[in-house]
């Protein structure tokens, strides 16, 4: 039975298609462009909406800055006797503080930040691999 068995392995021996490497290869080369394209525009979005989201947070953030009376209480800071009352001038400081926009503001900035960060990751990394694949095809 073992030699049947064996002589059965030998006789269906397989040979793949000639192109098959090449052909999996440059599907998943198409896959990873594909995939680079989709986090490209998908972060770009991101970073356009949150520049234009940034324009009316930073204007609600000037005019609740103005609103509170914050730019009074920093003045004060530089007059002479407030020594005596610094307690209640850094507490009244901080209670007119917008913190709400302050921190819409934050975000927007760190979400601009982090989504160019990453838009031009995928472009040097996009461009890598285009190197990788003009290498690898000679």
């Amino acid at each position: 039975m073992n030699e049947k068995l064996q002589s059965a392995f030998q006789n269906a021996k397989y040979e793949p298609n000639v192109n098959l490497a090449d052909n999996i290869w440059h599907k998943i080369i198409i896959r990873n462009k594909r995939i680079a394209f989709i986090k490209t525009s998908a972060f770009s979005t991101l970073g356009a909406l949150s520049l234009f989201g940034l324009i009316p947070v930073s204007q609600a953030l000037f005019t609740e800055f103005t609103k509170s009376g914050f730019y009074e209480y920093f003045s004060l800071m530089f007059s002479g006797n407030v020594s005596s009352y610094w307690k209640d001038l850094a507490y009244s400081m901080a209670e007119s503080l917008p913190i709400t926009n302050i921190i819409y503001t934050f975000v927007l900035v760190f979400i601009l930040f982090l989504s160019i960060k990453y838009v031009v990751k995928q472009i040097i990394k996009n461009k890598m691999s285009i190197v990788g694949q003009s290498l690898l095809s000679f």
